[in-house]
């Protein structure tokens, strides 16, 4: 084998090995490209994490200060429970005093019933008077309605009279003037 064939044999493997090199930097540049794509990606994530992150801690801050408030409510409940024993402790006092209030009310008003029984009579008596007054109002106001009809009446048959009055007048005119 000679030099020149050597050489020939050197470079058809430098450029076989640079091919494959090539190969492998595209297939590297295509690795760089899709790391590039995925770090831009990650980024996004984290940029969308962080506002998750502040949404979350906001959501926290809010609900210590819901808590908070809730511990005041709770407090407050508490203090209007132990006033409302202390009221429920005076309404019985109250009820057992009632108690003896309405025995006393019992008695009096069968009494006031008894009084009530005889105004109920005597109220069912002028109601019935009332029933015959209504019966009577109401044949009035028949009546009544029937006066703005007659009077309609009564002024055609006054116009009528004045006309017919009118026209005498002018004929017993002209009668004087042919006298």
């Amino acid at each position: 084998m000679d030099y020149n064939e050597k050489i020939f044999q050197m470079l058809e493997q430098v450029q076989t090995d640079l091919n494959g090199v090539k190969s492998n930097m595209a297939s590297m540049a295509s690795r760089f490209d899709k790391l590039e794509n995925d770090m831009a990606e990650v980024k996004k994530d984290v940029k969308q994490l962080k506002t998750n992150s502040k949404k979350t801690q906001s959501s926290i801050n809010k609900l210590k200060s819901d808590v908070s408030e809730l511990k005041t409510d709770v407090n407050e409940i508490k203090k209007d429970i132990t006033d409302i024993k202390t009221d429920v402790k005076y309404i019985k006092i109250g009820q057992s005093e009632n108690g003896q209030f309405i025995s006393a009310l019992t008695h009096n008003s069968e009494v006031h019933k008894a009084e009530i029984d005889k105004l109920n009579i005597n109220v069912d008596k002028i109601y019935g008077s009332m029933k015959s007054i209504e019966t009577e109002i109401g044949n009035l106001e028949g009546n009544v309605e029937k006066i703005p009809k007659a009077i309609e009446n009564l002024r055609k048959d006054l116009d009528v009279m004045e006309e017919v009055t009118s026209k005498n007048l002018l004929d017993i005119a002209k009668l004087k003037v042919i006298k």
